[in-house]
């Protein structure tokens, strides 16, 4: 066989062994979930120092699935011309195949107290929390945005075995809003991501965020297995032209 053809055979060995790796990872999951939880809880009583008793309200809703959650609840008191209310939002949607999840959370909290004698309570939180394992190197990307006012917080992070890979925090004392977009890549291993909204005082709060995750970075695209059968192919080429000719 010419040297030529034998360089043919590799570059198409190559191929083969690429369309091989490719397929493989194909068929592994991008991401297993061992838990997802994405919940919107809240709060709110008032009391009368006066009269024993107290008056409140509360909800809790959740969904440990994916798919798309979508809730929005207010607990709100009346007490004697005094009240207290505590609200809670999220649409969030994580895909099937877990390759992306995205959505955003409100809260808000507050309340007006008639006289001294009242004494009133408020609280409402929104979270998206998801805890996942990549068998492969990944690429990831990340967008989001977490605000806060009076007495707010919010987080979005990104956290593995070696600590916070991506975060940012918003306080209405504080930071009142920050933004962050990143991309990189994310060795195989277990990952733990928070975005989170609580009020327990009175004011308002928001996250919103988008997270998709790519193929594995280490299996070869088909474009860079053709270029390098083209590339061994050239070399091969210009080695037989300068090659001596013997008559």
């Amino acid at each position: 066989m010419s040297r030529l053809g034998v360089v043919f055979r590799r570059a198409a060995l190559l191929a083969v062994m690429g369309s091989s790796f490719e397929a493989t990872a194909s068929a592994d999951p991008i991401v297993l979930f061992h838990s997802t939880t994405r919940s919107i809880q809240g709060a709110a009583d008032l009391e009368n120092s006066l009269v024993p008793g107290a008056v409140a309200d509360s909800f809790d809703d959740g969904f440990a699935s994916t798919g798309v959650f979508n809730s929005s609840q207010t607990a709100r008191v009346e007490l004697d011309g005094s009240r207290s209310f505590g609200s809670a939002s999220q649409n969030s949607t994580i895909a099937a195949d877990g390759s992306r999840w995205f959505g955003s959370g409100q809260v808000s909290t507050g309340g007006f107290l008639e006289e001294q004698i009242f004494t009133g309570n408020t609280f409402a939180e929104s979270v998206v929390r998801i805890s996942f394992t990549l068998p492969t190197s990944t690429a990831y990307r990340f967008s989001g945005r977490v605000s806060a006012a009076d007495g707010t917080t919010g987080e979005i992070e990104l956290s593995g075995a070696g600590g916070d890979i991506l975060r940012i925090d918003s306080s209405g004392f504080g930071v009142p809003d920050v933004a962050l977009d990143r991309s990189g890549f994310l060795l195989p291993g277990r990952y733990e991501f928070l975005a989170s909204s609580l009020s327990n005082f009175s004011g308002a709060g928001a996250f919103d965020f988008a997270f998709s995750l790519g193929g594995a970075g280490a299996v070869p695209e088909p474009t860079s297995l053709t270029l390098l059968g083209t590339a061994l192919i050239a070399a091969a080429l210009a080695r037989r032209r300068k090659a001596p000719h013997h008559g």
